[in-house]
């Protein structure tokens, strides 16, 4: 009989690990933060504020004052403001005033091709379209992420991500030669669109690459330098292009996807819980023989681990040709094929067998209910789960982008601040190192949110004197260890919330919580509007919403040394109290020591 649970994991760790073969694959996926961040991040350097004001007629013959006598032109004065040209005139001892718009266009302090705010003249009236474009990548990165995550889920982790990064490639090179507003803002919301699919398969693909044990270091430690350091790079990158158009920031966006395009092409596999859960036998057949070349361990005992994953009887369909030895095992291995049929015909006729020799459990596999996206709502505790983790991305969201867009408190240039952000968020990865797997994941995330909590709280106060120098340094460092802990909490989610939803709805799953991400990041920038009622405001509203954001984790489960859940059955079992047997049964390493009666979710 088959078992009702697939386990990955002692495939994996008979494969190694940390082997040459999963750190690589798991560095070309999160080499695609590289196109996400480039994407999203680029708009802080292509759009930056221009200083301007309202241009003077090019022609000399052309006057303003086109209503008045010119006998008087002596007595009127002409300022040219930032968005309008005002007008006084003293006529018989009578001063009027009239202001006109600006008429002739716009005068900038730098090359007009510096920044596309300049370029497109996105100033006065027009001022809110330079932000839209921003809002528009957004909204882009939260529909796609509703819809692209389902479509990584059905047709695969690899064909997806060569896909997307495709699509942002030629939107980006779009954006980069546009010649009016209307283009690039389509485009801006289409790479967000597509970005959210490169990115979301990454996350998903990264916890996936790994055993349980490994899951913290490497999708968590190693997810969050990637995205930190992906972030940094772009600082430099934008610094040396700080003399040319704001299109060649946009190119080199363009180029980031170009070269991740290249790796998924010639180096990137689907991960194997995937291929396991979708039945895919030959491709299984190829990742188990590269992988363990790449890893330079002994095929014939991965053969043996595959085949300990279930009743051999039960599970072989078919050998390989080329698999066909005189050695022991393969010997064993035919005789079990000898009893079996493949497509009503016995393998035994002489029939060529299929390219497959390894595909055990396939048949159980191939049975197993696929979830669909209907099933996140309609089931009781997955619509608990995303509702909760929902909010939580919300939240986390809202608080990480409002921080960033302070970045200006800092000391040093626009370069600098980001850089210096980006590295403070990188540090957090060596807390969710030593945090994630000692704690666990609920008490880690807690202890996230509550520092954020009363960081941003205390800060805001200090704030509030903006007398003394000292708090204002205060509120600096306090805002820094917000950061910090926001870029910890923030970034153990991309780790936590694929941990208690099943394979084929991973995906789908994440990608509700990134479009609930999406509204709390596009909400951030009017936030900044609550300071002209008081300085304070922002802080206290981020802090209380980091202190609700710690009630959420009530409702979610502890995943800490817990397998991913392949099915809905999987998902139920690790909310269910575990017996002492089956603890002893399990590898204590990794399962979190709780006592026999204690509830887990």
């Amino acid at each position: 009989m088959a078992k009702d649970h697939i386990e990955i994991d002692p495939l994996l760790n008979a494969l190694g690990p940390l082997g040459f073969y999963p750190l690589c694959q798991c560095c070309i996926y999160f080499l695609s933060y590289l196109v996400d961040a480039y994407q999203v991040f680029s708009y802080v350097f292509t759009g930056q504020e221009v200083v301007h004001k309202c241009a003077p007629p090019t022609n000399d013959s052309e006057h303003l004052i086109f209503d008045l006598h010119t006998d008087h032109l002596d007595n009127v004065s002409v300022q040219y403001g930032t968005c309008s040209i005002d007008i006084s005139r003293n006529v018989s001892g009578v001063t009027s005033f009239q202001s006109y718009p600006c008429l002739y266009g716009f005068a900038y302090d730098m090359p007009k091709d510096m920044s596309l705010v300049s370029e497109f003249d996105l100033v006065c009236d027009h001022e809110h379209l330079a932000a839209l474009t921003q809002s528009l990548n957004l909204f882009g990165l939260g529909i796609g992420s509703l819809i692209l995550p389902g479509l990584s889920d059905r047709f695969g982790r690899k064909r997806m991500m060569m896909i997307n990064n495709l699509l942002v490639a030629v939107i980006s090179t779009v954006a980069a030669v546009a010649p009016v507003y209307i283009v690039f803002a389509l485009a801006r919301f289409f790479s967000g669109f597509f970005c959210s699919g490169v990115g979301m398969t990454a996350v998903t693909a990264g916890v996936e690459l790994f055993p349980t044990k490994h899951r913290v270091v490497t999708s968590g430690f190693w997810s969050t330098l990637f995205w930190a350091l992906c972030i940094m790079s772009l600082a430099p990158v934008a610094y040396a292009l700080r003399f040319f158009s704001w299109r060649a920031v946009q190119v080199a966006a363009t180029l980031s996807a170009v070269v991740v395009i290249i790796q998924v092409v010639y180096v990137l596999d689907e991960p194997l819980r995937w291929l396991y859960a979708n039945g895919k036998t030959k491709e299984i057949h190829k990742v188990l023989k590269k992988a363990a070349r790449w890893n330079r361990k002994d095929f014939r005992q991965i053969v043996d681990v595959l085949n300990s994953l279930g009743d051999v009887d039960d599970k072989i369909n078919h050998v390989s040709n080329e698999q066909k030895t005189a050695d022991e095992a393969e010997i064993k291995l035919q005789k079990a094929v000898d009893n079996m049929s493949w497509e009503g015909h016995p393998l035994s006729n002489g029939k060529e067998v299929p390219d497959f020799g390894l595909e055990e459990g396939l048949e159980e596999v191939k049975a197993v209910k696929k979830l669909t996206f209907r099933d996140l709502f309609t089931h009781r505790r997955l619509g608990v789960y995303c509702l909760m983790s929902s909010i939580l991305w919300c939240f986390n969201s809202m608080t990480y982008f409002a921080l960033y867009l302070m970045s200006s408190m800092f000391v040093g240039g626009l370069y600098f601040n980001i850089f210096l952000n980006a590295a403070v968020e990188g540090a957090s990865c060596i807390l969710i190192m030593g945090m994630m797997d000692r704690l666990g994941r609920r008490k880690s995330l807690a202890i996230f949110q509550i520092s954020v909590g009363i960081s941003l709280i205390a800060s805001s106060i200090c704030f509030s004197y903006e007398d003394s120098h000292v708090l204002q340094i205060c509120a600096t460092v306090l805002s820094l260890i917000g950061k910090m802990s926001i870029g910890g909490s923030f970034n153990s989610l991309f780790l936590y919330t694929p941990e208690f939803f099943p394979t084929n709805i991973r995906n789908m799953a994440l990608g509700i919580t990134f479009v609930a991400a999406t509204l709390g990041s596009v909400v951030a920038p009017f936030t900044g509007a609550l300071t002209k009622y008081a300085v304070w405001v922002p802080g206290a509203m981020f802090g209380s919403m980091n202190f609700l954001a710690v009630i959420c984790l009530v409702f979610l489960p502890e995943t800490m040394g817990r397998e991913l859940p392949q099915t809905i059955e999987d998902l139920e079992a690790m909310c269910k109290i575990p017996t002492k047997k089956e603890m002893k049964e399990k590898n204590n390493a990794l399962l979190p020591k709780s006592r026999a009666g204690q509830q887990i979710c």
